[in-house]
C-alpha cells in the first residue's frame, strides 16, 4: 500500500499526538519519516516512542536539508513561525499541512497561499472541527434549504474562559508582538472558521473590542462584531474569555425556520409557511395563523484529528479533496483582522480586507508594546537594543523558528501518562502553547485532570496495559489528562472521560488540587474530579481495560502509593484539599495535605 512520507516539525503536545497517530499506524496512508526535535528531552521521547526507521534533526533547517526523505511536511509549531516554515517547505516542492492559525495576518495567508499555488504542491490547515458531527448537521441543515431565507446569524461563546495565570504562561501569550492579538486569533480561530464555511463571508464588518477589559494588556479579551450581507441578512458575534459562565450559542433565523445550537444539541423549528410571505399576505395581526414544530438532535463531539491527517494523505495520493484548504486559513484570518482593524478606525471595514493598511495598524500595535516593555521576552533582556534595532516582531519570530523548543511545551506524553493526568517527558519543539525562554533550564509545571467515576459503591478504574512505552503499565487509575490549547480543566475532563469512556458527563465536583513533584517527571498540578452523573454507554478503552472496582478494594490494586493518600481523602468527603506528593523515581518520598506533612512508610 502507498503511503505518504512526512516529517513533523514541532514536538509539543499536540504534534506528539500527531506523530504518535502516524507511527503507530492510525492514519493508514501516511507514514512518519522525521521529526524535528531540539532538546534532549525531545530526542528521548523519539527514542522511546518512535519507530526507529523515524529519522530525528536538531532543527527545521537540519530536517530541511534532508528532503529527499519525505514527501510532506507537517507545521505544529508557534503560529508566528507558520509562514516562514511553510514557504521553505513549499520551496523544496513539498506539500504543507499547517497548524491552525495560518498566521497572524492575512499579509502572512497570502504569502503562504502564493508560495503553494507556485509549487503546485497540496496546502491544508487543520480546521478539524468542520469533521464534528454537530457542525456537519448545521452544514447540511443549511445547504439544505430548509431554514428558508437566512435572515439572522447570531453567536455567542463564552466556552473559553481564561485567568491572569494563562496569560502569565508564557512571555509570547496575549501580545501583538508574539501572538498577533488575543481572542480573535488563537481561541477564536476554529469559531471564526465554522462561521464563514456555513455563512460565507460578509461584506462589512464593525467591531466593538474590548482591550484587557479583564486582564492588564492590550490585546482582546472581549469582542462584539456586526457583520453585514449581501441582501439585508445580518451576523453578529460575541467572545469573552472573561466570562465564568459558561455559554456556546448559535441561532440562525430563517423565513421558514429557526435553527438553535447550544452546546451539543441541535433544535430546530419549523414555520407552517414561510414567515415573509405570511407577513405580506395574512389577515393576522400577529403570527396567530402559523404553526411551529420542534425537533432536537444531540450530536456529541468526538475529535477527528487521525480523519484529518488521512484526508491530506488521500489528497496528495488520490487526489481526493481536502477538507479544510490551506487557502480557507485566510478567511478564518480576514475575519479577525478586521474586526481588530474595524476597532482600531473606529468604524465600519469594508471587505476585502486592506492587507497593507492592516499590516500598518499592527505595526503601531507592536511598536506600542515594545515601548511599555510587555513583549520582551524572559531571559533575553540583553537583546533589547537588537530588538529595537532590527525590528522587535521580526526577531521575535525568528527566535520563536529558531529556538522555538525552548519557549514552548504545553504538554508532552505524560511519562505515568499522557492520556491520565501523569507527566514525564518535560519538553517538545513548537507546540501551540509556548512558554518562556526559562523552559530550556528547568522542567516545567504541568496542569492535566484526572475523574474517578463513582456508582453504587465503586470506582471505575482504567487498567493500563495496551499502550507502547507506557509508564503507567499494569497501574491502575482514574480517567483524565492533559489540558488541550484553550481548555479550562472542566473542558479537559469532560473531553477526556469521553474520548476513553464514550460518556459524557453531567454532575461532576473539583475534588482538590495534587501536586506532584519528581526527580524524573518535575513537577505537575492535578485537578482531581470525582463524578456521579453521566450519559451514553460505556464503551472501550484504547489505553487499557476499564472495569467497576468496589470502594473498598481499590488500594488493594497495583496504584500508586500516592494515589491511595487522595483516595481515603476523597472518602473522608473533604470539601477541598490541596495535597503535595513527592516522588523519587516510583517511590513516594513525601505527602503533605494542606500545609500538613503526613507519616507515610
Amino acid at each position: 500500500m502507498r503511503r505518504l512520507s512526512v516529517a513533523l516539525i514541532g514536538t509539543g503536545l499536540m504534534g506528539r499526538q500527531y506523530a504518535e497517530m502516524i507511527d503507530g499506524g492510525a492514519v493508514p496512508h501516511m507514514k512518519l519519516a522525521a521529526v524535528c526535535c531540539r532538546s534532549d528531552q525531545a530526542r528521548r521521547w523519539a527514542g522511546e516512542t518512535l519507530d526507529r526507521c523515524v529519522s530525528v534533526y536538531g532543527s527545521a533547517e537540519e530536517l530541511y536539508g534532508h528532503p529527499e526523505q519525505y514527501e510532506g511536511v507537517l507545521i505544529v509549531t508557534p503560529h508566528c513561525s507558520h509562514r516562514e516554515l511553510a514557504e521553505t517547505a513549499f520551496s523544496l516542492g513539498k506539500h504543507v499541512f499547517c497548524d491552525k492559525p495560518t498566521g497572524v495576518s492575512v499579509e502572512e495567508a497570502h504569502r503562504m497561499n502564493q508560495a503553494a499555488e507556485k509549487s503546485g504542491k497540496k496546502f491544508a490547515v487543520m480546521f478539524h472541527q468542520r469533521l464534528y458531527a454537530k457542525n456537519r448537521r448545521i452544514k447540511e441543515i443549511l445547504e439544505s434549504g430548509e431554514l428558508g431565507e437566512i435572515q439572522r446569524i447570531s453567536l455567542e461563546n463564552t466556552e473559553f474562559y481564561r485567568t491572569r495565570a494563562y496569560h502569565a504562561s508564557g512571555s509570547w501569550r496575549s501580545t501583538w508582538g508574539g501572538e498577533g492579538g488575543g481572542v480573535l486569533i488563537n481561541q477564536g480561530q476554529h469559531l471564526l472558521d465554522l462561521w464563514q464555511w456555513f455563512f460565507g463571508m460578509p461584506k462589512e464588518v464593525y467591531a466593538q473590542i474590548q482591550f484587557g477589559k479583564y486582564n492588564d494588556f492590550s490585546v482582546d479579551d472581549e469582542v462584539s462584531i456586526a457583520m453585514k450581507y449581501p441582501g439585508q441578512a445580518t451576523g453578529s458575534i460575541f467572545l469573552s474569555t472573561g466570562e465564568a459562565r459558561r455559554e456556546e450559542r448559535l441561532e440562525v433565523v430563517g423565513s421558514r425556520a429557526a435553527l438553535i445550537v447550544k452546546g451539543d444539541s441541535i433544535n430546530v423549528c419549523r414555520y407552517s409557511q414561510d414567515s415573509r410571505e405570511y407577513g405580506k399576505h395574512s389577515g393576522y395581526k400577529s403570527r396567530e395563523g402559523l404553526t411551529f414544530t420542534e425537533a432536537e438532535e444531540a450530536w456529541p463531539v468526538k475529535k477527528d484529528y487521525q480523519q484529518m491527517l488521512e484526508n491530506f494523505a488521500m489528497a496528495v495520493l488520490e487526489g481526493e479533496p481536502l477538507i479544510a484548504q490551506g487557502g480557507e486559513g485566510y478567511r478564518a484570518l480576514e475575519l479577525a483582522n478586521s474586526a481588530y482593524l474595524s476597532a482600531w478606525l473606529g468604524r465600519p471595514v469594508s471587505l476585502p480586507l486592506d492587507r497593507g493598511q492592516y499590516e500598518e495598524e499592527l505595526r503601531k500595535r507592536i511598536e506600542e508594546e515594545e515601548g511599555r516593555g510587555v513583549t520582551e521576552m524572559a531571559g533575553d533582556k540583553d537583546r533589547k537594543g537588537e530588538l529595537e534595532s532590527r525590528g522587535e516582531g521580526e526577531i521575535r519570530r525568528r527566535d520563536w523558528v529558531e529556538r522555538g523548543e525552548e519557549l514552548t511545551r504545553a504538554d508532552s506524553d505524560r511519562g505515568r501518562d499522557s492520556d491520565c493526568g501523569r507527566d514525564s517527558d518535560r519538553d517538545g519543539h513548537g507546540s501551540s502553547e509556548p512558554r518562556t525562554l526559562s523552559s530550556a533550564l528547568r522542567p516545567q509545571a504541568r496542569v492535566t485532570t484526572l475523574c474517578h467515576l463513582e456508582k453504587d459503591g465503586r470506582y471505575l478504574m482504567l487498567h493500563r496495559v495496551s499502550k507502547k512505552n507506557d509508564e503507567n503499565k499494569d497501574k491502575w487509575i482514574g480517567v483524565g489528562g492533559h489540558l488541550e490549547e484553550g481548555e479550562s480543566p472542566e473542558d479537559c475532563l469532560v473531553r477526556e472521560v469521553r474520548e476513553e469512556t464514550g460518556l459524557t458527563l453531567t454532575s461532576y465536583r473539583f475534588r482538590g488540587l495534587v501536586t506532584f513533584v519528581s526527580d524524573e517527571w518535575g513537577t505537575e498540578y492535578m485537578c482531581l474530579y470525582t463524578a456521579d452523573g453521566w450519559t451514553g454507554e460505556l464503551t472501550e478503552c484504547r489505553e487499557g481495560i476499564l472495569e467497576w472496582v468496589d470502594k473498598d478494594k481499590v488500594c488493594q490494586l497495583n496504584i500508586w502509593e500516592g494515589d491511595k493518600i487522595f483516595f481515603r481523602l476523597l472518602e473522608e468527603e473533604k470539601p477541598f484539599f490541596s495535597l503535595k506528593l513527592r516522588y523519587e523515581g516510583e517511590v513516594l518520598r513525601e505527602a503533605v495535605v494542606d500545609g500538613e506533612v503526613l507519616e507515610i512508610g
